[in-house]
């Protein structure tokens, strides 16, 4: 220390003291009160979760053919190595196990959670979903095919199109079908035309529709036969499973002190 110097801060020294706290303070609050906020979840919340992803686990570690049965009433949880504990007394687990499936609205893929039923000659809307000897199938308008029968009421869509055009065509005489009409299918709601264009026209004649998933249509062919004409194509869908594992702490009553876990699995059986 030089002369004359009392060796306290100088204000240089203090400015760059309060620059580097109010850099590293926020960082410190910050880490400090999710320090706490984590010791202030319940320790049986803790226990439940742990409890709950390790059933999950164990379910989704199974072949999707081989997966274990649902179990639809709560056991305890201590009758597994892992939780044989006295700190596990009291948590109870149960686990579903069921069929669902994925739609398309406007575009957006959603899960619809749904059983979807089995197979059986009626009537069904475009969208429905079936399940027939073990794959599920979902229901679509069938594509037109020459040299078949149709009948008044029939519904088609264009051929060779991976996706229909936006619209579908509603048979208006009964008779076998020709070879198509000349050039595209007509987009243009209401018109008529036949599908063999000729003086007069020979064969089944169609009106163009709008795509409607509500259409109700019949179907008597079951998915794995293919089309109809003019009636249900069904289409080969994945299989999905949803499974909700539940997990009760001790001394729970009711739902709200339930922990579930969910997930939704699939064999990729479909294309």
């Amino acid at each position: 220390m030089r002369p004359g110097e009392n060796g306290g801060i100088t204000l240089l020294e203090l400015i760059v003291f309060i620059l580097v706290g109010s850099f590293f303070i926020p960082l410190a609050y910050v880490a400090f009160t999710a320090a706490v906020k984590e010791t202030s979840i319940p320790e049986y919340l803790v226990k439940a979760r742990l409890i709950a992803e390790s059933k999950m686990e164990d379910i989704t570690s199974h072949d999707y053919a081989s997966l274990p049965a649902p179990s639809s009433n709560y056991t305890a949880v201590n009758t597994d190595l892992r939780f044989n504990d006295v700190s596990y007394q009291g948590y109870q687990w149960k686990w579903n196990i069921f069929d669902t499936a994925y739609s398309d609205t406007s575009g957006h893929i959603v899960t619809t959670v749904q059983v979807p039923p089995q197979w059986q000659a009626g009537t069904y809307k475009i969208g429905d979903y079936v399940k027939f000897s073990g794959l599920f199938y979902r229901a679509n308008y069938s594509v037109w095919q020459k040299a078949q029968p149709y009948s008044v009421g029939d519904y088609v869509i264009a051929p060779g199109a991976v996706s229909p055009n936006q619209h579908a065509y509603r048979c208006i005489t009964t008779g076998m079908s020709g070879d198509g009409p000349d050039g595209e299918w007509s987009t243009v709601d209401g018109s008529e035309f036949c599908d063999d264009p000729g003086s007069p026209c020979s064969n089944v004649m169609w009106k163009t529709v709008p795509i409607s998933p509500t259409a109700v249509l019949s179907s008597n062919q079951t998915p794995s036969t293919g089309d109809e004409y003019g009636k249900i194509r069904w289409i080969p869908m994945n299989p999905y499973k949803q499974i909700d594992v539940f997990v009760k702490v001790p001394n729970c009553s009711s739902d709200s002190c339930v922990y579930k876990v969910s997930s939704i699995i699939t064999s990729r059986m479909g294309p």
